[in-house]
């Protein structure tokens, strides 16, 4: 009972598993599985994606609808607490997943193949508007999710 007391984490080991310093040491963006580094080895904990309100496809946290970019820039919305961002979207089914602030970094990526990291709040409020919160600026975000683009999960990196 000592080993699985109260409050403590189970995860699946293996007889090697890998060795890591920090979290990032244990990404692997192929799989919903959240990976942290405990006491320098990698936990794979299960369902990673209900963090961000993403859907799992195919081994891949999604998000949960089609986010293709309308004609129109995103903006900054400053006067929200937290400043966040918001990129108009051609019409879709509403999601208002995750909500709230502080949510788990999503990879996603943009025109080109360049790719941000982004905190959704809502992932289609309306079923328009795509707003999250960044470190990037907004000339980053417009280049990036510009004008037509399909945003998609970041399965690369």
């Amino acid at each position: 009972n000592a080993c699985f007391s109260p409050g403590t984490l189970i995860v699946e080991s293996s007889k090697n598993p890998p060795q890591c310093n920090f979290d990032s040491d244990c990404d692997d963006f192929n799989e919903c599985t959240t990976n942290v580094c405990f006491l320098n080895t990698c936990q794979f904990v299960p369902d990673a994606c209900s963090g961000t309100g993403q859907l799992c496809v195919d081994k891949h946290c999604m998000p949960p609808v089609e986010l293709r970019r309308d004609a129109s820039l995103c903006v900054s919305q400053e006067n929200h607490h937290p400043d966040r961002f918001k990129c108009m979207i051609e019409p879709t089914e509403t999601n208002a997943e995750p909500g709230g602030y502080g949510n788990d970094d999503v990879v996603l990526l943009g025109k080109d193949g360049c790719h941000l990291v982004i905190q959704p709040v809502t992932w289609a409020w309306e079923g328009n508007a795509f707003v999250f919160l960044s470190t990037e600026d907004l000339d980053t975000i417009n280049a990036c999710f510009s004008p037509g683009t399909i945003i998609t999960e970041n399965d690369t990196v």
